[in-house]
C-alpha cells in the first residue's frame, strides 16, 4: 500500500464525507459519466529526506486533492469537510498511523478555486476547489 492509497483510505472514514460523496474518490481523473460531487486526486512530489550517511526513512510528499461539483457551494461545502482540523473530524493536522505508515504531520499547504468550462455544449460547467496537502512519513 503505498501513502498515498493510505491517505485515501483515512480520507474515507472522515465525518461527513460519505453522505456526501459516496464511494466517488478516484485516483487523478474520473469517468466522464459519473455523478458529483466527487474527489480526485494526485501525488504531486515525493521528497525522501537524506542525511550525509543516506536515506533517513522520512519522505515528505505533497498530495492533490480536487472536489469536483455542479455548483460553487457544494465544492466549497465538500472541500470544508477535507480541510477541518484533525480534532473536528477532517484531515488538517493529523498524526498516527494509518497503513502501516507512521504519519509525523499532514496540513492542507494550498487550496484554490476553479471553474472548468462545458467541454459537451451544456450551459453548465463544473466548479473545482483543489487542495494541496503536505504530509512527513515514515514506513511503520
Amino acid at each position: 500500500m503505498s501513502i498515498v492509497t493510505a491517505l485515501v483510505a483515512k480520507l474515507r472514514t472522515l465525518d461527513g464525507l460519505q453522505e456526501r460523496i459516496g464511494d466517488r474518490i478516484t485516483p487523478q481523473q474520473a469517468r466522464q459519466k459519473s455523478p458529483y460531487p466527487r474527489v480526485t486526486y494526485l501525488r504531486v512530489s515525493r521528497t525522501p529526506v537524506n542525511h550525509l550517511k543516506g536515506p533517513s526513512g522520512e519522505v515528505g510528499a505533497r498530495i492533490q486533492l480536487d472536489v469536483w461539483a455542479e455548483d460553487h457551494a457544494t465544492a466549497n461545502d465538500v472541500a470544508a469537510l477535507l480541510s477541518r482540523s484533525f480534532a473536528d473530524g477532517g484531515l488538517d493536522g493529523y498524526s498516527g498511523t494509518v497503513g502501516g505508515y507512521k504519519v509525523s504531520r499532514l496540513w492542507l499547504s494550498d487550496e484554490q478555486d476553479f471553474f472548468e468550462p462545458p467541454q459537451d455544449g451544456r450551459d453548465i460547467g463544473i466548479y473545482r476547489v483543489s487542495q494541496d496537502w503536505m504530509i512527513w512519513f515514515t514506513r511503520h
